[in-house]
């Protein structure tokens, strides 16, 4: 059974975000920032007759619950054991609407031959450890303070009237001006509007360096949980690279994932960008897979 997340469940839904931490943080942050409240938001419980001795069978439904997922505008996020009803998980998805799905990799391999859809890309996750001696630590806010860095809890925004505020458009723009068809594939009103919500709730944090007047190397956290967080948006001006400045912004990330006490993720679209997270200090974690709707003939 996939049942619609009913909303006295929510801790109950929280704890099974963490059965597949890496899509389960981001299916985590969504339930956060918008539950079931919006209309371009849904939540679902995955259940299955296979008992599951580390979650109790449900007082609500049949069976015992196994993951979850979650329709975030178009696109259909899972989070589950293989223990799930990969069957009727499948049917589900068909009927979802979903243009594209999101999972990890042993997931997908489940699914991928029993859906309507075609795998589009593999992407590699990596975690950071922070045991070593050299890794960050200490409270965020007392972090290169020196470097001019500009940290998303001091940004001057007005909740009650949601005002522009100049520093996240600039960080938007250096995000913009470093990936191919970011402005096209997120306008900016729904980028701020969603990167407002995840600031304000405290499911997201945003910094950036500012050089010669201007913010020219960003990075963020975003798909905060009680389980992993993730280092996303590294960009850098193309006229600023090359001076270590998305490095310090990324180690002031994992100085913020640390003081939230909970493992960092990364994902990295290329082999030389996990060469170079490696060289920083990341290691391989998961993989990530997503799939897009294809059409039948």
């Amino acid at each position: 059974m996939i049942a619609y997340l009913n909303p006295l469940q929510g801790e109950e839904f929280v704890r099974l975000c963490g059965v597949e931490p890496v899509i389960g943080a981001r299916i985590c942050s969504w339930f956060s920032c918008y539950a079931n409240a919006y209309p371009f938001c849904d939540l679902w419980i995955l259940y299955s007759d296979t008992p599951n001795p580390a979650h109790p069978k449900s007082g609500a439904h049949d069976g015992w619950p196994h993951g979850v997922a979650a329709r975030y505008q178009g696109t259909l996020c899972i989070a589950c054991d293989l223990d799930a009803d990969f069957d009727e998980l499948a049917g589900f998805i068909a009927a979802s609407g979903a243009a594209e799905v999101e999972c990890v990799q042993p997931v997908m391999d489940r699914l991928i031959g029993k859906i309507p859809f075609r795998l589009r890309q593999r992407q590699q996750v990596l975690t950071y450890e922070f045991g070593r001696e050299d890794a960050p630590g200490g409270i965020p806010a007392g972090v290169l303070a020196g470097d001019r860095f500009i940290y998303s809890d001091h940004l001057d925004c007005d909740p009650a009237e949601f005002v522009e505020n100049t520093r996240l458009r600039e960080m938007y723009e250096v995000i913009c001006q470093s990936f191919d068809g970011y402005r096209e594939g997120t306008p900016f009103t729904g980028w701020y509007v969603d990167a407002f919500a995840r600031i304000k709730k405290a499911e997201g944090y945003l910094c950036g360096i500012c050089r010669d007047g201007k913010v020219v190397s960003v990075a963020g956290v975003y798909n905060v949980s009680p389980y992993t967080a993730m280092v996303s948006s590294v960009a850098t001006l193309p006229d600023y690279r090359g001076r270590g400045l998305a490095r310090r912004c990324v180690r002031r990330c994992l100085e913020y994932i640390r003081y939230l006490d909970v493992r960092p993720t990364l994902t990295a679209a290329t082999d030389s960008l996990v060469d170079y997270y490696k060289g920083l200090g990341f290691r391989e974690y998961a993989v990530r897979c997503s799939a897009i709707y294809q059409r039948k003939p």
